[in-house]
């Protein structure tokens, strides 16, 4: 399909949680995305990758995305390495296009493999359910996701999740949407039960744009800033690329 036939909320891909994106059409995109954090103890941790890889759409309604295992750089005493394989199967249920209702609703499901090693790698296989869901205002664009990350081994100490996260964008002269993403994390068992932690993302993304006649380029920036008490890392500065085609 080209562009004008892409089925779904027509607004940007988030910069902090998984998009509906690609699922609208058949092709594929290349995500690179850099992470620079603040961890609790008030040290910066790089990661570079973000569990961000190859995304193919073999079929209109179908996306399937491998990630390959990001790697991250300490500034403490914390050794390096690499993180954990993930992967992500999207599946378009119900969208129209812009002027037509301009919606999307879908589901996803993902999970990691244990490929790094703690405190780098979980240590453990993770699935991740999510239901997502989209809609166009005119120039206003809102996504939301609400899913679990459910452990398959070592739940009394990674416990389970419940995790939201809503983006609201502004389309201004076409390619430039400033946006404001939520991402909240609710635990239940594990070391951490009970707890909760908030972020509020303020961001801006550009384009996409034309680079040759099927690739296309945009990118995003934006800091992911805490809210609650209880948080793992502050003043998350984010980077993204991504390159469809």
């Amino acid at each position: 399909m080209d562009a004008k036939s892409r089925q779904g909320s027509s607004g940007p891909a988030p910069i902090c949680f998984a998009d509906y994106h690609n699922s609208r059409h058949v092709g594929s995109t290349i995500p690179l995305r850099h992470v620079l954090q603040e961890d609790s103890g008030r040290t910066s941790t790089s990661n570079y990758g973000v569990s961000k890889g190859l995304e193919i759409i073999p079929l209109s309604r179908l996306e399937v995305g491998i990630f390959p295992p990001n790697y991250l750089a300490h500034q403490s005493s914390v050794p390096n390495g690499f993180g954990d394989l993930s992967f992500q199967v999207k599946f378009r249920a119900f969208s129209a296009t812009e002027g037509h209702g301009d919606y999307f609703v879908g589901f996803f499901f993902g999970g990691s493999l244990p490929t790094g090693t703690p405190p780098n790698g979980v240590g453990h296989s993770i699935l991740s359910p999510t239901l997502a869901a989209a809609k166009g205002f005119g120039h206003w664009d809102v996504q939301t996701t609400l899913g679990a990350s459910l452990p398959v081994s070592g739940t009394n100490i990674l416990g389970r999740a419940i995790i939201f996260n809503t983006a609201v964008n502004y389309k201004f002269k076409g390619r430039v949407w400033p946006m404001l993403e939520q991402n909240s994390t609710f635990w239940s068992g594990g070391v951490l039960d009970g707890k909760k932690q908030v972020f509020l993302t303020p961001g801006l993304v550009l384009g996409s744009f034309q680079v040759a006649e099927r690739l296309r380029f945009a990118i995003g920036a934006g800091v992911q800033i805490a809210v609650t008490e209880f948080h793992q890392y502050n003043h998350r500065w984010i980077l993204s690329l991504r390159f469809p085609f």
